[in-house]
């Protein structure tokens, strides 16, 4: 099952009153995929890495409501949040209905405990998101190189779908890192081996509040290059100015991330009057 696919499987299963739980690997593009989701009625999207996440007043059914990053509610909400989105789901049977988006391989089944008489909706449809084929794959470069206002040649293409295996962060960043010529069958080469350590799933006991999911994001894609408090601070608080931001916010979000990404062997440097770098270990052996 391509994209294509499973968006018009989606589709069909919500418009029949049942919810989806959706599945996926982070670096796929699971956020972009559920806000491109062409649903035959209304969508509310949520985002689980929200501290101040409440259920929004729904005045027009029938609607789907997404929530994407779903496993952290699961580590951070209790039963009667999940309690909760039951009520409100029975009392709209079949005008209501959920897509929850996981994007680390998460088991519903661990959570029974928390989830208890949701967990009967959460499970009605488990579904994988894939990584792109080969046509979106060139969608997906199209996009990107208009952007950026670059030709690519066929053979650059093949070699991006080749080594990226349609995984759209790593088609990005070749892109991003190849703005300025073609595509540099060794440098893929390096940079997939750097990058794909990034896409495997945390242990499932690992979350991220939602400026760390960001600052993390933000040093991941620029690996082993020297990323400025600036930039960092920019990156983290989106919503905020950012001279509203300390510098100790961003060192105690620092501090944190750093205890929380040693499983993978990569450690953030402090790069003295400069800002932060984000390492990888095992290349360095």
């Amino acid at each position: 099952m391509n994209r294509t696919d499973l968006s018009n499987n989606i589709r069909e299963i919500t418009q029949k009153g049942f919810s989806v739980h959706l599945d996926s690997l982070p670096g796929l593009g699971l956020s972009h995929f559920l806000r491109q989701l062409c649903l035959a009625h209304s969508t509310i999207y949520l985002d689980g890495l929200d501290q101040n996440l409440t259920f929004p007043q729904i005045d027009t059914y029938p609607i789907t409501v997404i929530i994407d990053h779903f496993e952290h509610l699961l580590q951070t909400k209790d039963p009667a949040f999940f309690n909760q989105l039951r009520v409100i789901r029975d009392q709209h049977k079949y005008q209501l209905t959920y897509i929850l988006a996981t994007s680390h391989i998460e088991s519903l089944s661990d959570h029974l405990e928390k989830l208890d008489h949701f967990f009967e909706i959460a499970s009605e449809n488990h579904l994988i998101l894939p990584p792109a084929d080969e046509t979106e794959t060139n969608d997906i470069i199209d996009t990107i190189s208009r952007r950026l206002n670059r030709k690519v040649n066929q053979e650059e293409r093949e070699t991006i779908f080749r080594y990226s295996h349609g995984i759209p962060s790593l088609i990005k960043t070749y892109l991003l890192q190849n703005d300025s010529g073609a595509i540099n069958q060794d440098r893929v080469t390096g940079t997939i081996l750097a990058l794909t350590k990034n896409i495997l799933p945390p242990p499932s006991n690992l979350t991220f509040t939602r400026t760390q999911q960001l600052l993390m994001d933000h040093l991941s894609s620029n690996l082993n290059k020297i990323c400025s408090r600036s930039n960092l601070i920019t990156a983290g608080w989106p919503d905020e100015d950012d001279s509203g931001v300390s510098d100790q916010a961003l060192d105690q979000n620092i501090s944190r991330l750093r205890k929380k990404i040693t499983f993978h062997n990569f450690k953030i440097e402090t790069i003295k009057g400069r800002g932060f770098r984000l390492i990888d270990e095992s290349n360095e052996q």
